[in-house]
């Protein structure tokens, strides 16, 4: 592979990880209002290092809460923040 090629292919990976970034603070901020996970819970996933932690960390506090009622807010939270393809996912299984 190219230098052009690669520096190509490293641009439009660290522009896909910002878009999940950015996705997965909006995701964040949905939760949030729809009373899913609290601010300091917001607080430490925002502070992780990427997106990957940031993930988990938000699995592990929607997971500690997960209750039958919020499931329709989650799905809608998901879908208002761009994240729609993660309900889906949550649908298909």
């Amino acid at each position: 592979m190219g230098d052009i090629q690669l520096k190509k292919k490293i641009g439009d990976n660290m522009e896909y990880l910002k878009k999940n970034t950015l996705r997965l603070k909006m995701l964040v901020s949905e939760l949030v209002s729809c009373d899913l996970l609290s601010f300091d819970q917001a607080d430490i996933i925002l502070e992780q290092e990427n997106h990957l932690t940031m993930h988990e960390k938000l699995y592990s506090f929607l997971m500690e809460e997960a209750n039958p009622s919020g499931i329709t807010k989650l799905m809608k939270a998901l879908r208002s923040s761009g994240n729609s393809h993660i309900a889906e996912l949550l649908l298909d299984k």
